[in-house]
């Protein structure tokens, strides 16, 4: 959606004589190389925001200043599709679900599997919104540590810069909350940015 608008004078021209809107594509292709360059070698899954209305009929401010049904525009369909031709690059999406928790689904999917297995994997969660935090799993002697990027750093070595995001993060942000019962503390401290009071 930025890009969109970003890179809004990015075009190609049809032969009606229309013009076709690209700054959407071109911005977007760039996070994914710069995504893909950084986590060589890695499963990269974006998980794009639907809209879960059993949750506006639990409580009728949640997220009250939204609109009601979202549906990707067309610009993000064209997304959708550029994403199915990269290798190792997913898109998660139903409508009927928000974002963070397709992101959830995926990931409990995946640390199921990776202890099942014993696979050693570290999964990264790359979104400022908190409600993630609840994932996070520093894997106590485990094989699937789940961390979350707060803040990119930048250069070669942007990792050892970023804010990342761990359990002992969560416990100092949250009073001594762990990931576990992050839901019960928010549920009774509220939270602001879903329009939900305490």
């Amino acid at each position: 959606f930025k890009h969109y608008f970003a890179h809004k004078d990015l075009c190609v021209m049809l032969e009606d004589g229309k013009r076709l809107p690209t700054g959407h594509l071109y911005g977007f292709t760039r996070n994914i190389l710069w995504l893909k360059e950084r986590f060589p070698n890695s499963t990269i899954i974006l998980a794009n925001d639907g809209y879960d209305g059993e949750r506006r009929k639990l409580e009728s401010n949640y997220k009250s200043g939204r609109e009601h049904e979202i549906e990707p525009g067309e610009y993000v369909m064209d997304i959708f599709k550029m994403c199915s031709l990269v290798d190792d690059v997913f898109v998660v999406y139903d409508k009927k679900y928000e974002a963070d928790d397709a992101a959830a689904s995926v990931t409990r999917v995946v640390k199921y599997v990776c202890n099942k297995y014993n696979i050693q994997k570290q999964i990264y969660l790359l979104s400022s919104d908190k409600d993630w935090w609840q994932l996070i799993d520093d894997g106590n002697g485990k094989c699937c540590k789940i961390s979350a990027v707060k803040k990119w750093g930048s250069g070669q070595n942007w990792l050892s810069e970023a804010k990342i995001i761990t359990e002992d993060v969560v416990k100092e942000e949250f009073k001594g909350t762990g990931p576990k019962n992050l839901l019960k503390f928010r549920a009774i401290t509220g939270d602001a940015s879903d329009n939900l009071k305490g």
